[in-house]
């Protein structure tokens, strides 16, 4: 809701999210809520009562996942990853973006781990010694 300012002198905010608020000496303007605290630091005060500030929201915690949860989380994005096939969701190097893991599982990865995983995942030498025969 947009609040009832006035300053003392003549002032051009231009705030940090973009907004310019123009003030004239001693002339009552409304000033959108997200930049109130910018004219509050300038001197402005409210023509009409008193501020109601809402405290920032928090962000969520992310959840703790760790151990053999955390590695098949990751496997199992990197297998979508695959599937998909969106050549937006690799980096150039031809291993997923971390960014893009990261959104998929809910959690921040590493970028050791993922890189780890994905080895494993694309080894073919890994995948003949775990296969049975035996041979090298």
């Amino acid at each position: 809701m947009p609040v009832k300012m006035v300053l003392h002198y003549d002032h051009r905010l231009a705030s940090l999210g973009g907004r310019v608020v123009v003030f004239q000496k001693d002339v009552e303007r409304m000033v959108a809520d997200d930049v109130v605290d910018e004219c509050i630091a300038i001197g402005a005060r409210a023509v009409e009562g008193e501020i109601k500030k809402t405290p920032p929201a928090k962000p969520p915690m992310e959840p703790i996942v760790s151990g053999v949860a955390r590695v098949d989380a990751i496997k199992e994005s990197l297998a979508k990853l695959i599937l998909k096939n969106n050549a937006d969701d690799f980096a150039g190097t031809g291993r997923p973006k971390i960014a893009v893991v990261s959104r998929d599982v809910g959690f921040k990865v590493e970028a050791h781990e993922v890189s780890k995983i994905w080895d494993d995942m694309n080894n073919p030498v890994a995948q003949e010694m775990t296969d049975g025969s035996g041979n090298e």
